[in-house]
């Protein structure tokens, strides 16, 4: 059994010291209880719990300003946004594990199983800039779980006189989940770049990547810009009051008035984008108002 007790400058004006206790016990069955397996030379089994804490960045709860320069002569500007109430992330494990020794310990298999909980996460969160900080704050907020288990094998294949193969695997398996943001909305990781699609999301793995999905519904083409027109520009009609589309256009047209989807060719997807997409600039009449068409 032990413990640690923390106090540091980085913690907020709010927040003073923190006491980490830890505890930690085995059981070696293969020693002083007549243990007289020939396949299982040593045997042991452990368990442990404890906290540990991580400490906030070492100037993370001043708010500082920066030299803003100017034609008007110099000033200031809002740099860091500090937080007071700054506290170390909490996180709280138990795990269980054996150890047990081979054929005269030539072999050996080592296994652990463990369980996480982390409180207080430290997350930059970006809030208004209405406030005047652009960047970002450190804030105590949110909850994280996570299990998994680890497990290695070692042994020796071959063993001569001047000669000797030892082998070694292991594997390991991890599963994280954020439980609880505070009350924060998602908040994206990696900075503004916008190909950076990992989000810190309630229900998710810590920086989870999130992939656009294709929209699920009819979304119809305006396909004005593709009829037939007379020598004025106004569009031609048949019979039935309805436009008439230029060659290779029929099918989309048809799908158009019928307002069912339709996918384009690459060639008429080059051909829309290039004279229907581009949106042309007119002056209503008498009105001075720009308009689309």
């Amino acid at each position: 059994m032990g413990g640690r007790w923390d106090a540091n400058s980085a913690f907020g004006e709010d927040f003073s010291t923190a006491f980490y206790p830890k505890a930690s016990a085995s059981i070696v069955p293969s020693q002083g209880l007549g243990w007289t397996n020939e396949t299982f030379s040593t045997f042991r089994v452990r368990a442990a719990i404890g906290q540990s804490g991580l400490q906030p960045d070492a100037f993370a709860k001043f708010t500082t300003y920066q030299p803003a320069p100017s034609e008007e002569g110099p000033g200031v500007e809002p740099d860091n946004l500090g937080n007071d109430e700054l506290q170390p992330e909490v996180s709280t494990e138990w795990e269980i594990g054996t150890e047990v020794g081979l054929f005269n310990d030539r072999w050996s298999v080592d296994a652990t199983y463990w369980d996480r909980t982390v409180t207080d996460a430290l997350v930059s969160r970006q809030f208004s800039v209405t406030g005047g900080f652009v960047a970002e704050q450190l804030v105590n907020i949110g909850e994280l779980v996570g299990k998994g288990f680890e497990v290695s094998v070692r042994g020796t294949a071959i063993q001569r006189e001047g000669f000797s193969v030892n082998v070694f695997a292991n594997t390991a398996w991890l599963d994280e989940e954020i439980t609880s943001l505070g009350g924060a909305p998602p908040l994206k990781t990696g900075g503004s770049y916008p190909r950076y699609t990992n989000w810190l999301a309630e229900g998710f793995t810590p920086g989870a990547f999130f992939g656009s999905t294709t929209a699920d519904l009819a979304i119809p083409l305006n396909l004005a810009a593709l009829v037939q027109r007379d020598a004025n520009g106004d569009p031609i009609l048949d019979g039935n009051g309805n436009t008439i589309p230029l060659a290779g256009w029929e099918d989309a047209h048809a799908a158009q008035l019928a307002g069912e989807c339709y996918v384009l060719s690459r060639e008429l997807a080059e051909q829309w984008f290039s004279e229907a997409a581009e949106p042309q600039r007119v002056q209503a009449a008498g009105s001075g108002q720009l308009g689309l068409r």
